[in-house]
């Protein structure tokens, strides 16, 4: 199973790294699956992140684009639903909220 994610925690590897899958011709859909619903399950959490379905938690990263069309869409983020509150992803970045840069880093495991 292939997982994204960068050791170094750097979001510009994460990002350059779904790029690079698009190049490989993976398509988006399965690249999207590989940063959320595949990381979920290899880090066995995928009961309750890594999709959107009722009961699992619901973090979610809502861009300003459609990375069905061009992965690097994912970094144009723009809103962030955490724990039922709703925020504009700028506000928690500059804030220092724990957690802003992974949050930009998949759409349904927002840890």
């Amino acid at each position: 199973m292939l997982v994204a994610g960068a050791d170094n925690g750097s979001s510009v590897t994460y990002w350059r790294e779904l790029e690079m899958y698009e190049l490989a011709r993976i398509p988006r859909a399965k690249i999207l699956q590989i940063a959320t619903i595949n990381a979920a399950r290899i880090m066995q959490e995928d009961r309750d992140n890594g999709s959107l379905a009722v009961g699992k938690v619901a973090d979610l990263l809502v861009v300003n684009g459609d990375p069905t069309q061009k992965i690097s869409e994912l970094t144009k983020r723009g809103t962030v639903v955490r724990g039922g509150r709703l925020s504009r992803f700028e506000v928690l970045r500059n804030a220092g909220v724990s957690g802003a840069q992974g949050m930009s880093a998949a759409a349904g495991h927002l840890h």
